[in-house]
């Protein structure tokens, strides 16, 4: 099986919880409240796993995380066999959510939709490895199967436990090996530990003091609105939320509720040494129906037929002559088609006589104007757009770097982020250890809109056009408002 390299799912949301000596209903109306306000982040697969007593349970589908919560397996798992399990058990119930924005490896099949196994490692990832190729050729490339780059993180995890038996150790490694962007949560079979980690602070947690209840997410204002739910008021009173910083790990410890952050780029050990479990829990994977209904089909692929006019290329030959033949501007070359051009003597257009150069007030202008939006600590304090082009990463270089500013960036998929684009701003954001907020559109029906647009142009073409084949990025500046109330 091939693998492209340096793409994997750069655009998806991470959540979960951990929780003891908690109502069963409880359990399922906060897993219920994480799915819906993560599914922004992907919407074209999902799915969870279930660590309750000795077993972890996976189940994901080629659908948006909302969607499978409704559907009749899962529902009918759920209820008769879940919950009365969580509701009985004395032990802690520790759940994991991934929502799905496909960048590479089909969602069509199976393995390719995360939560990933790896043999007694169970994880979900939110980032792109570009080096992942390497890193298989270099360690166990016989072992290489799925289409992701997540594959290699768990991978790498359980290669390094195996050989230094030191899960800290074990996850610095990793995070030394691996370039690009990673925020995981990782489940072990034979260890009593849930692992948050990240190198670009795309995680938060919030716990009560008990640390009887911890959830986390991949946006801050996530956890915040879960905050608000009515039916956490009773065990929210103690409570704390906050971001696993960017090159650092969170352990929560399963049985004591303890929870431990460590850096990645220094030696430590955690104070309590994993212990191997003497019964190593059983990884069960609930594969879907056969028989994919309806809703998995629209939502999978769109049977559009495209028709290109026959004539659209007859006349090729004459209009290339025609085009060589254009008027052009003699300094700065734009052709006489240009709406209300007009020429000089000299062939020069009105344009370039209008036309002022930019003043240019220099950097410490620039450090003059944000100086009243500076925040202390390591709170963020600008949001930038973040395309992953050559514009906005210096744009991300200059205010982190030469200004000292915390950004959150803010990436808004419509269907027409490249594959470069999302490698570029995984390698940025990891380098500079600076969150990476995404909201994704319903990619599908954004790429149909498009092609009809692209199909209206062929048919009928008009210069008055030429907007609607980009309207469809304009939601751009809607979301980047609502993220900066939301920060």
């Amino acid at each position: 099986m091939t693998n492209k390299p340096g793409i994997g799912d750069t655009m998806c949301g991470i959540f979960g919880l951990v929780a003891s000596h908690i109502p069963a209903d409880i359990i399922q109306s906060t897993l219920t409240s994480l799915a819906q306000r993560s599914e922004s982040r992907g919407k074209e697969a999902g799915g969870f796993c279930f660590q309750v007593d000795d077993s972890i349970v996976i189940y994901k589908r080629p659908l948006p995380v909302t969607h499978i919560l409704k559907q009749p397996d899962y529902k009918e798992y759920f209820s008769n066999v879940l919950m009365p399990r969580m509701h009985y058990s004395n032990q802690p119930v520790a759940i994991i959510g991934h929502s799905r924005l496909v960048t590479n490896g089909a969602q069509t099949v199976h393995a390719n939709n995360q939560p990933v196994i790896s043999k007694s490692v169970v994880g979900v990832h939110n980032g792109i490895i570009v080096n992942d190729n390497q890193l298989w050729q270099q360690h166990f490339f016989s072992e290489h199967r799925l289409e992701l780059d997540s594959e290699i993180i768990f991978m790498l995890i359980r290669h390094y436990l195996q050989h230094t038996g030191s899960l800290h150790h074990a996850v610095q490694k990793t995070y030394q090996k691996i370039e690009g962007s990673a925020s995981i949560v990782t489940i072990f079979a034979d260890l009593d530990y849930l692992l948050l980690a990240t190198n670009t602070g795309s995680l938060y947690v919030w716990k009560t003091a008990d640390g009887n209840f911890f959830s986390f997410a991949s946006e801050r204002y996530i956890l915040e609105q879960l905050t608000l739910q009515s039916s956490l008021h009773n065990i929210s009173a103690d409570s704390t939320l906050f971001q696993v910083q960017p090159g650092t790990a969170c352990y929560i410890h399963l049985e004591t509720g303890h929870d431990e952050q460590l850096p990645l780029s220094a030696a430590h050990h955690l104070s309590e040494a994993p212990r191997r479990k003497r019964h190593i829990r059983k990884i069960i994977d609930v594969p879907p129906e056969q028989n994919t209904n309806s809703e998995q089909r629209q939502s999978i692929s769109d049977d559009i037929t495209i028709a290109v006019p026959d004539d659209i290329f007859q006349h090729a030959d004459v209009i290339e002559p025609a085009i060589r033949s254009l008027r052009r501007c003699t300094r700065c070359i734009l052709p006489e088609t240009m709406p209300f051009i007009r020429f000089d003597d000299a062939g020069v257009c009105n344009f370039c006589h209008t036309h002022r150069d930019v003043q240019v007030k220099g950097h410490q202008a620039l450090v003059e104007l944000v100086a009243p939006f500076r925040r202390t600590g390591n709170q963020p304090d600008v949001i930038i757009g973040f395309s992953g082009g050559r514009d906005s990463s210096y744009a991300l270089h200059y205010f982190k770097q030469e200004l000292g500013m915390q950004p959150i960036t803010f990436t808004y998929d419509w269907g027409m982020v490249t594959d470069l684009a999302r490698r570029n701003i995984s390698r940025m954001c990891a380098k500079l250890g600076v969150e990476n907020i995404v909201v994704s559109a319903d990619i599908n029906r954004k790429r149909r809109h498009i092609r009809q647009n692209i199909l209206a142009w062929l048919k009928r073409p008009h210069l008055g056009m030429i907007p609607m084949f980009m309207a469809g990025d304009k939601q751009f500046f809607h979301y980047a408002k609502v993220i900066a109330k939301q920060t």
